[in-house]
Order: C-alpha cells, then structure tokens, then sequence
C-alpha cells in the first residue's frame, strides 16, 4: 500500500483552516509559515491541503523536472480558494462566478490552459514577444513616456502611482493591440483596480456593494475587449501589423468562440498593464529613498544615452539599471503565488503527494529569504555584480516564474521598464516630499500590487559633473521602507 506523506504545517481549525488567519496578513502568514515550519510545508484552506515549497530544487522539480505531472489548469479555477476569499473548492465545470479577477486565471486564457493546447497557443503568441516585434513596441514606449514627460515641470509636485499605471495602460494597449486609449487610462486604471480586489467578507449569502462595484468593473473592461476583437477583425489582412491581438485570433480554435477570444485578450491585458505598472511604482519609490543609487543609475543612463531615447542596443549597456529593476523585482515580485495541481502520484521534496494534491510557491517568500540572499530586506542593487559579495541564489530568484510555464511577456515588461525609467531620469529627479507616506505592497487576486500614494516632486536632473560631485557623499545603504504587508 502506497503511503503518501504531507508537509507539516499550521493545524488550523476545523472546517476552515488556516483561512482565517490568511486572509488577515497573506504574506505575513506565508512568511511565518515557512519560518516555522521549513522550506515545505502544509496550509490548509478550507478542508484543502496546499503544499507550499520555497526550497530552488523543490521549485525546479515542480515547473521544470516535473511539470508535465502537473496542471495549471486546476489551480488557477480554485485561485479563490488559495488566495483566501472562498472555503470551496471548485469542482464544477460552470466558471462564471470565477471569472472576475485581474484576467491571468481566466478559464480560456493561455495562462490556463495545459498540455498540447498550451503548447500550441504560446508557439502561435510568441511571435509577438521577439525579434522585431520588440523593437515596434520600444517605438511606441519611447512616444508615449515622451507624451508624459514633457506634461511634467520642474518642480511640480506628482502623484507616482497614478502616472505610471494611466503610462502603462496606454503602452499596452497600443502597443499589444493597436489601440490608443490615452483619453480613457484613468478610466481603465480605476477599473482594474476595482476587480483585483478581494472578496471582503469569507461568509456571504448575497451580493455586497463592493461584488456589485466589482462586476460593474469588469463589465467595462469586457465593452474594451469586445471593441480590440471587433476592431482587429474589421481590418483587411494585408494591412494588419503583426500585433499580439491578430495572433490570438489566429490561433483561436476553428469555431473562434467569443469566449476563447475574450479570455485570451483580458489576460494579457491584465498581465502587461498591471505588473508594469507596479514594477515601475516600486522602483522610483525606492530610488528616492535610497539617493546614492539614485544617484549612480542616473549618471549611467546620462553617460550611455546622453540625452537620447533608448535604442534597444543601448539596453544591455546600462548594467546598473538592469541590477536595480532585478533588485525591485526580487522584494517585490509581479506575482505572489502560483501554483499547481498534480494529476499523478508525485514526489516532491522528498514527499510522495497523492493524486490530486495542489502545490504552490510564493515569489514573496523565497525572495525574501535570508537562506538565498543575503541581507534578503534590503535593497542592495549590488548583489546581482558578477563576484558580489552579498550572497545571491541565483536558482531562488523567479520574478517571471521558472519552466514551460514562466512568463511569455518578461522581456517585453523589462523593455519597458528600461525605456521609461532610462528617459524619465535623464530629464528629472524624482523627490519623495512626505516620507512618512509608505507604499504597502497589497496581494490582490495573484498579483502583488503597491497600495497607497506617493507624491513626488520632480527637479530637474543635475548635469553629469554634479552628480559625480554628489556621489562623494555616502548616503548608506536604507532598509526597504514597507513597514506593513497585507
């Protein structure tokens, strides 16, 4: 007789288990929870064990080794179950009323699919991540952070959130799927915002009014989807640029179900505008609480552009602004949890899991432990330099995922965030008026988003003589400024 063996892990109580508990702190609890009890572990929601491993072989042996014993699929229909805002467990086949998150989990998507189907859609899609594709899209980035920049005067005070989520809407919407909606990103901002949220209470018989705000939410966004798919359908052939939304249509099955279609676009939607625009919020958070990095990183881009748009071969030569956006992404990763569902018997980590068992991993967790980097709370762009002295695994570092099943889109968000943050410091400094004001960084559905607002002022940026000048007075290294997580 097979003797299957779970992770230890928090007891929990009877019928709900850890929920509770989860849903008040999620990354705290996570983070208590693998402290506690090692790099494996067991938490159960609900009546349904998850098995959390944060250990790099644990993860190569689930997304690489392995990954073909797993299925995406099942984990991302119960995503409500393991982010905290449901009891059940989802068996049915009806998924309408597990359908408005931020679009990653949506039933048709990519991101849900597995097998050949999975295979054959991220073939079909791919084109539109690579070779000159890429280079279209930093066209359109360079046009639009122009457009934003050149609203800014020196000295004016900003609100940072705002900006670069209404800049990141409008470069995925244009850039992925041909359509301009710089007229309507505040209203697209706002919408996201609205069905990322989680359910704000566990125990519910009816509709409360932030499900019903929420449904509105989503309801727009399927009124912008339905205009990119009747609008890509309606142009000639000989005139379509290769844009992402044609490659979907493309490889929608013969029927081409709205549904299908539908899904394909709202996860990518999702996906590009929402961790972009987070990673972009984060970093020049950071970069005025820590002015000796702000420092450096602008006296690199000023030397390799002087006072030019990027090119794409400028990219890879401004090594330090590549370090800070890995560093940015390692404290706070687009995602906080993924996971998946074994449809085999399966060892993972040195325990046999039964059929059936959903296991899955935090990025928070496993990048913010001191066990694969060193000194893991603070912001040290360093330790990513060749023979840094700061200890750094590079097997536990995961901000797009790991295997088969990592992001399809990384490279195009790190373009991204090169370009706008490149452009953005050689014109301006950014300056943190009210420092007790602090970004909390706020699990909503899977993505991990920074909650709050910071206002900035922005000075011209110095000449490159001044900012050698400066660099002579040692600011020290500052722990990451997040004093609360949620």
């Amino acid at each position: 007789m097979t003797r299957y063996q779970l992770p230890p892990g928090p007891l929990g109580l009877p019928f709900i288990g850890s929920t509770v508990s989860f849903r008040k702190n999620r990354l705290s609890f996570l983070t208590q929870v693998y402290r506690d009890y090692g790099p494996t572990t067991t938490i159960r929601f609900g009546t349904t064990p998850g098995v959390m491993v944060t250990r790099p072989s644990a993860l190569r042996e689930l997304c690489v080794n392995k990954a073909s014993q797993f299925s995406k699929g099942d984990f991302s229909d119960n995503r409500f179950l393991f982010s905290g805002d449901t009891l059940r467990l989802h068996h049915g086949t009806d998924k309408k009323n597990f359908r408005g998150c931020c679009g990653c989990g949506q039933e048709k998507s990519m991101m849900s699919m597995d097998g050949d189907m999975y295979e054959s859609q991220r073939t079909v899609v791919g084109e539109a991540f690579h070779g000159p594709a890429i280079e279209r899209y930093r066209g359109i980035m360079v046009s639009l952070t122009h457009q934003m920049l050149d609203l800014w005067t020196p000295g004016q005070e900003i609100e940072l959130t705002s900006e670069m989520q209404k800049l990141s809407a409008s470069v995925v919407f244009q850039t992925l799927f041909g359509v301009d909606v710089q007229d309507r990103s505040d209203a697209i901002v706002k919408a996201y915002s609205g069905v990322l949220r989680h359910t704000g209470r566990l125990f519910q018989l009816f509709k409360s009014e932030s499900d019903i705000r929420k449904e509105a939410a989503w309801k727009n966004l399927m009124t912008l989807v339905d205009q990119i798919v009747k609008e890509t359908a309606a142009r000639p052939p000989e005139t379509k640029n290769p844009l992402l939304v044609d490659m979907i249509l493309r490889g929608a099955p013969t029927n081409r179900t709205n549904d299908v279609i539908r899904d394909q676009i709202t996860a990518f939607l999702g996906a590009g505008q929402v961790t972009v625009a987070g990673a972009l919020i984060w970093v020049v958070s950071l970069l005025m609480q820590h002015p000796k990095i702000l420092g450096k990183v602008t006296q690199e881009v000023q030397s390799v552009l002087g006072g030019a748009a990027p090119e794409i071969t400028d990219l890879p030569r401004m090594t330090y602004l590549d370090w800070i956006i890995k560093e940015t992404l390692r404290l706070f990763p687009a995602v906080w949890q993924h996971g998946r569902r074994a449809i085999a018997d399966v060892e993972i980590d040195g325990y046999l899991l039964p059929k059936g068992t959903f296991v899955f991993f935090s990025e928070w967790v496993t990048h913010r432990a001191d066990e694969y980097f060193g000194e893991a709370s603070k912001f040290i762009p360093e330790r990513f330099a060749q023979g840094s002295p700061y200890k750094h695994t590079a097997e536990a570092y995961i901000p797009w995922g790991m295997g088969p099943r990592a992001c399809i889109g990384g490279g195009f968000a790190t373009v991204e965030m090169k370009v706008v943050l490149s452009m953005m410091l050689q014109r301006f400094t950014p300056v943190l008026i009210d420092r007790q004001e602090q970004l909390t960084p706020t699990p909503r559905s899977i993505m991990l988003q920074p909650r709050g607002e910071v206002k900035m002022r922005v000075d011209k940026a110095p000449a490159f003589r001044e900012i050698q000048k400066s660099m002579t007075a040692d600011s020290g290294m500052l722990r990451c400024p997040v004093h609360h997580v949620n």
